[in-house]
């Protein structure tokens, strides 16, 4: 073991290395806990009983804050409708029939670049109107998101998605 590490003792009441958070019977109250960058935040049960309401991108389909994933066959139109989708939350126009809330929208396309550009010029040719906020509000990225070798990417649960 490096000199730098310390072997975990259960009887220390802040292991090496961790946050220390009280006992769970004196946790402040949920609105007097502090948001701290990268620190774990512990909520009592009794907060989580009356739920946040869902803000929707996508009434009924997108959640704000969250990860969406499509999944199918290839050759299915994954990409085709993540990207009508796309440009419609950017936009803040309907898409099939539902309501959107506008907002920003990075697009990272893992593979077929090309492929996402000529959606996007044909879904401009067909709804001119939306030019200004997609200029403002769609970004594709020069490349796929590649996570660092420590890190990792979890999709929990996708049966229900």
């Amino acid at each position: 073991m490096p000199d730098d590490e310390q072997e975990y003792d259960p009887d220390i009441a802040e292991p090496p290395g961790w946050d220390y958070y009280p006992p769970l019977g004196d946790v402040p109250e949920y609105d007097e806990v502090s948001a701290k960058p990268n620190k774990i935040r512990l909520h009592r049960g009794s907060d989580l009983l009356t739920p946040t309401p869902i803000k929707w991108l996508v009434s009924g389909v997108l959640e704000a804050g969250v990860l969406a994933a499509a999944f199918g066959a290839p050759a299915s139109g994954k990409s085709f409708v993540a990207i009508d989708l796309a440009l419609s939350v950017a936009s803040g126009r309907a898409w099939n029939e539902r309501g959107v809330n506008q907002g920003s929208v990075v697009y990272f396309a893992g593979e077929g670049k090309a492929g996402i550009k000529r959606r996007l010029t044909a879904w401009m040719q067909r709804n001119p109107d939306s030019r200004k906020l997609i200029a403002e509000h769609f970004y594709l990225s020069d490349r796929a998101c590649n996570l660092p070798n420590e890190a990792a990417l979890v999709l929990d649960t996708l049966a229900d998605v």
